[in-house]
């Protein structure tokens, strides 16, 4: 009897995973024992053992994508038997009768295009479920992982005017919440009208659970900081050697902001922020300088500082410490 392979929960406080790396392929045989695939947890990536023999019936998760602790994942069973069958039954639900040819489907004219171009099987559109009329399969039901129908759903998101990432260009749940991050980025241009967005991320797994215990760290104990002492000669005397030939002229804090401008491109991995559970990275590199004013310390910002020269930033600099 087909087996389901479920999403393991593998620590106390593990909630979901990520699927690494599938071992296996569907249609692969599989002894128990052997590694089916890899799982990113709380804390560390772990291999896990098939438990029993036969072969890959069906894969429901791609490499990259999170699933709930004990949701089923993929199915092992022999040849010819049912993998969606043994799912209904793992949930509790009668079987799905398979249909019997793409004639007895009621695929949209555009889903029927589809299914020609990419030569799908009908047992490949067995487990969806159609959103056109009267249950009919839509172009993007089929375009899209059930995964990421269900998070479109849930986000209030087109899928028409998402670019799918998965194979043969197939929308992903991670395609869905990139669009909604994007499109919450621009939806709030006072904001971030001069910020550039390279990438963004899922803030989940280890890297959630660091940034978390971190963060507890900060506000709960008590930190000890360290100083030192920079010999500037150099930089002194490279300073008055382009005043010398410079219009504009160039104060320490200048040469400080293009540092740390050059640092940032070189490390991208810090000119981040998290918004919503997403971790964005931008293109935009904008530094601010303290400036002690008349009523406080105030911090007037250099925008988009990786696109100007020295001269330019001094000339802003100036500009906006003496407003």
């Amino acid at each position: 009897m087909a087996e389901v392979i479920i999403m393991p929960k593998l620590g106390f406080n593990m909630d979901e995973g990520e699927l690494v790396r599938w071992h296996k392929q569907t249609g692969d045989s599989v002894k128990k024992g052997e590694v089916l695939f890899e799982i990113n947890t709380d804390k560390t990536t772990m291999p896990v053992e098939a438990t029993a023999d036969g072969t890959v019936l069906k894969i429901m998760l791609e490499e990259g994508q999170f699933a709930d602790v004990f949701t089923p994942i993929a199915v092992i069973g022999a040849p010819g038997e049912d993998p969606d069958a043994a799912i209904a039954s793992h949930n509790g639900q009668e079987p799905p009768a398979a249909p019997a040819d793409l004639k007895t489907l009621k695929l949209t004219p555009k889903a029927q295009r589809l299914v020609k171009e990419e030569g799908l099987e009908p047992a490949q559109l067995a487990g969806i479920e159609g959103t056109g009329f009267e249950g009919g399969i839509t172009y993007k039901d089929i375009k899209a992982s059930p995964l990421a129908r269900k998070a479109a759903a849930k986000m209030d998101v087109d899928l028409s005017e998402v670019k799918g990432t998965g194979p043969a260009g197939k929308i992903m749940k991670e395609d869905v919440t990139a669009a909604t991050a994007a499109h919450a980025v621009s939806a709030r241009p006072q904001e971030n009208s001069n910020l550039l967005i390279d990438s963004t991320a899922p803030y989940k797994g280890v890297r959630k659970i660091i940034g978390e215990k971190l963060a507890h760290s900060k506000f709960t104990a008590p930190h000890l900081y360290f100083t030192d002492t920079v010999d500037t000669t150099n930089m002194t005397a490279f300073r008055k050697e382009l005043n010398e030939k410079s219009d504009v002229k160039i104060a320490v804090s200048d040469l400080l902001i293009m540092a740390a401008c050059k640092a940032l491109k070189k490390f991208p991995g810090i000119n981040v922020t998290l918004k919503d559970d997403k971790i964005i990275t931008y293109k935009s590199i904008n530094i601010g300088t303290a400036v002690a004013g008349d009523n406080g310390l105030v911090v007037p910002v250099i925008k988009n500082a990786q696109t100007k020269s020295l001269t330019q930033v001094a000339a802003e600099n100036r500009d906006l410490v003496s407003r």
